[in-house]
């Protein structure tokens, strides 16, 4: 799943539909953040905070390289 925002916006405006979209998968021990911008790498603490799962945040992370990740989690880890 992916959450947009633009370049005037801040990265506590991405918090609260992050938070909804991580509870949908509380279940889950871990969470990783793909984002693409070094302003985005404090989300990991923020939102550690809110949900009980720790946070990884992977930065700089290019659309085709995101991509690929998706890929390999879905079709059981292989790339």
């Amino acid at each position: 799943d992916a959450i947009d925002m633009t370049y005037d916006q801040q990265a506590t405006d991405v918090v609260r539909p992050l938070r909804r979209l991580v509870e949908r998968y509380r279940y889950c021990r871990l969470a990783v953040l793909l984002v693409d911008m070094g302003s985005l790498t404090e989300l990991a603490s923020v939102l550690s905070q809110a949900v009980d799962m720790d946070v990884i945040v992977v930065n700089n992370v290019s659309t085709g390289l995101a991509l690929e990740l998706g890929s390999a989690i879905r079709s059981g880890g292989r790339m």
